[in-house]
C-alpha cells in the first residue's frame, strides 16, 4: 500500500470520529452536578439513630468500667477506641452495622498481674492431719465457722471482662432497638436489622484467621408499631426479637 493511500485512509477514520462523537453525546445524558441529586428523606433518622448507637456502646463499656473498679480499684479497664456505626435505609430496611472495639490490651495484661499477686499471696493454711481446712482457724484454735464469699460478688478470680462486656454490650444493643428506635419513621412492612462485631483483625495469619464472632438482632416495624402505640407491652417486643450470631 502506497503512502499516500495510508494517509487518506487515515484522514477518513478520524473525520468518522468527528461526526460520531455529537451522535453520541446526544444519546448519554450529562452527569447531574454534585449538589443537585435527592436526598434521602430518612437520612437524618438514620444519622441520628447511628449517633444513638454509638453513645449506648460508649455506655457499656463505662459499665464495664464500673465493674472493673469494683473488683479492683487500681484497675481502669475500657476500651481501645470508639465504636463505629454505618447505617443504611432501603425500601423495606433499616440496616446498622455496628464495630464494637476491644479492651485495652495494656489494661487487660494489667489486670492478669493483679490475678497473679493475688493468687500468689494466697497462704495455705496449716490444718491438722483428718480436719477439714474449713473448720479451723489459722492459729489451729478449734473449729471456726467459714464464711464463704459470694459467688455473684465480681473478684478477680471470676472476673471475665471480655464476656461481662459482651454481655453489657447485648444488653445495650437491644435496649436501643426497643427504646430509642423510635427516631426511626418505620412502617408495617420494614425491618430493623442491628449486625454488631469486632473490628477486623489485621496482620494476622489468613490461613488461621482469628475468630470475630457478629450478633445480628431484627425486629419488623409492625412491632415497633405496635410498641409505640401500648398494644403489646416491652417484654412482648423483645421477645418478638430475632436474635442470631455468627
Amino acid at each position: 500500500m502506497k503512502r499516500s493511500e495510508v494517509m487518506m485512509r487515515t484522514a477518513l477514520f478520524g473525520l468518522t470520529l468527528m461526526l460520531a462523537t455529537p451522535a453520541l453525546a446526544q444519546q448519554v445524558p450529562p452527569l447531574p452536578a454534585p449538589g443537585s441529586l435527592p436526598d434521602d428523606p430518612v437520612k437524618p433518622h438514620v444519622i441520628l439513630f447511628e449517633s444513638a448507637l454509638r453513645q449506648v456502646i460508649d455506655g457499656a463499656g463505662q459499665k464495664l468500667a464500673e465493674r472493673a473498679a469494683i473488683v479492683e480499684p487500681r484497675l481502669v479497664l475500657a476500651p481501645d477506641r470508639l465504636a463505629e456505626v454505618r447505617g443504611i435505609h432501603l425500601d423495606d430496611l433499616f440496616y446498622f452495622d455496628i464495630l464494637i472495639p476491644d479492651l485495652n490490651p495494656v489494661a487487660m495484661r494489667v489486670m492478669n498481674i493483679y490475678r497473679q499477686q493475688q493468687t500468689g499471696n494466697a497462704m495455705p493454711v496449716n490444718v491438722p492431719a483428718g480436719q477439714p481446712p474449713d473448720k479451723v482457724n489459722a492459729n489451729n484454735a478449734g473449729p471456726v465457722k467459714v464464711i464463704e464469699p459470694d459467688p455473684m460478688t465480681p473478684t478477680l478470680a471470676n472476673f471475665d471482662p471480655t464476656r461481662d462486656y459482651s454481655a453489657f454490650s447485648r444488653e445495650a444493643i437491644m435496649n436501643a432497638l426497643l427504646d430509642l428506635s423510635v427516631v426511626l419513621p418505620v412502617k408495617e412492612q420494614d425491618k430493623v436489622t442491628i449486625s454488631a462485631s469486632g473490628f477486623p483483625v489485621t496482620g494476622g495469619n489468613p490461613l488461621y484467621p482469628q475468630s470475630n464472632r457478629k450478633l445480628v438482632v431484627t425486629i419488623k416495624g409492625s412491632d415497633l408499631i405496635e410498641l409505640r402505640q401500648g398494644k403489646i407491652s416491652r417484654d412482648e417486643a423483645k421477645s418478638r426479637i430475632k436474635e442470631s450470631r455468627y
